[in-house]
């Protein structure tokens, strides 16, 4: 193995198309650095070579007998969103090519538009820009590890204080270290956040799948949340079935419930927030639907990106939040070979509809970040 070579996967089940790919890109050279390219002809295949073949970037068609349209790339980027992924299709829509960027995808080609140089040309940019955010991704994990340690020690400190430790306290010292100590709860949770994610983008989330009943998950959660509803006025209403049983991590699925709901009272004034569990063969549909104010449709194909922002932009408590809890629950769900997704209309609500496998077999470590 050449290390300067790029080592390409192409995934096209049309052979006419793949052969001319594979030749056009074979055939080139830049300074000794050639293009090796693997051929599968469907999804199932490309993860079989996936793990067999080295690679470093793939060229994607969406339309493949296993797999159609969006759904082919988001099956990929849950496998392999350790690399960068080119769509080469020969589908010419913008909206597909659109979200396909938005969801990960490093470009979007449409067959017999491009030249050969235009090829080489992305391909190599693709990698390259890849590369450079998944530096930027480790170096933001790099700082947020810096940064707990001291904040650890300060609040650990800052206990002490208060309780006396280093001396009696009047009232207003006491009053203006506890707004302190609530300063720094809000950085430890950013932290967290940060943590997460960039465990999740650079594919290092560990999963701890167990098999336990989704719908008993539910009910405890929302048990949780029952109180803080009624001082809001709203009704938290719950429909599953009586079980609901599912292989996947309990822990990292409470997260992602714990975030919807909690961000569905957040936006809601007045009325109530609900949740749905819908038992299928192969996969399990849980939806959190709200009464609150809503989003226009440009808003809403955007809040699973990071730090975004939308509806009110602060708590009932004056707090602002970090913009990170949607999209790490996305990445949560993908890891489990699942997905969600948002529906709403301004002033009527919105709706957050997840869909599980029951069972799924996705690799489930590559270690801690």
């Amino acid at each position: 193995m050449n290390s300067d070579d790029i080592y390409i996967l192409l995934v096209d089940d049309d052979e006419d198309d793949a052969l001319l790919i594979r030749k056009m890109l074979e055939r080139s050279s830049r300074e000794g650095q050639m293009f090796k390219v693997a051929v599968a002809g469907t999804l199932a295949e490309a993860m079989r070579l996936l793990q067999e073949v080295p690679t470093q970037v793939i060229l994607l068609d969406l339309s493949l007998p296993d797999s159609r349209g969006i759904e082919t790339f988001r099956q990929m980027y849950t496998l392999a969103r350790h690399l960068p992924i080119i769509i080469c299709s020969g589908l010419n829509d913008e909206a597909i090519a659109l979200r396909a960027i938005r969801e990960g995808a490093q470009d979007y080609l449409t067959k017999g538009k491009i030249s050969q140089i235009q090829f080489q040309q992305v391909i190599r940019f693709a990698l390259e820009r890849f590369n450079l955010e998944k530096m930027r991704t480790e170096f933001v994990s790099m700082v947020v590890h810096e940064l707990r340690s001291p904040l650890i020690v300060a609040g650990e400190f800052l206990d002490l204080t208060v309780k006396g430790t280093f001396g009696n306290l009047n009232g207003e010292q006491t009053k203006y270290l506890q707004l302190v100590k609530k300063t720094l709860g809000r950085l430890n949770h950013v932290i967290d956040d940060l943590l997460d994610l960039t465990r999740l983008e650079l594919g290092h989330i560990e999963l701890k799948k167990t098999y336990f009943d989704l719908a008993a998950l539910l009910r405890k959660t929302l048990l949780f949340y029952q109180e803080h509803a009624k001082r809001l006025n709203l009704m938290l209403k719950l429909k599953t079935p009586e079980h609901c049983f599912v292989t996947a991590d309990e822990e990292k699925l409470e997260q992602v419930f714990v975030n919807l709901l909690s961000n569905a009272l957040k936006f809601t004034a007045k009325g109530s927030v609900e949740v749905e569990l819908t038992d299928g063969p192969e996969n399990v549909t849980c939806m959190v639907r709200d009464t609150g104010p809503g989003l226009s449709a440009e808003k809403i194909d955007k809040i699973f990106d990071k730090f975004r922002q939308f509806g009110r932009t602060k708590t009932e408590k004056g707090e602002k939040g970090s913009g990170l809890g949607l999209a790490i629950c996305k990445g949560i769900l993908a890891a489990h070979q699942g997905d969600i997704r948002a529906e709403s209309k301004v002033g009527e609500g919105s709706s957050f509809i997840i869909t599980l496998p029951k069972q799924n077999t996705l690799a489930s470590a590559k270690g801690a970040a």
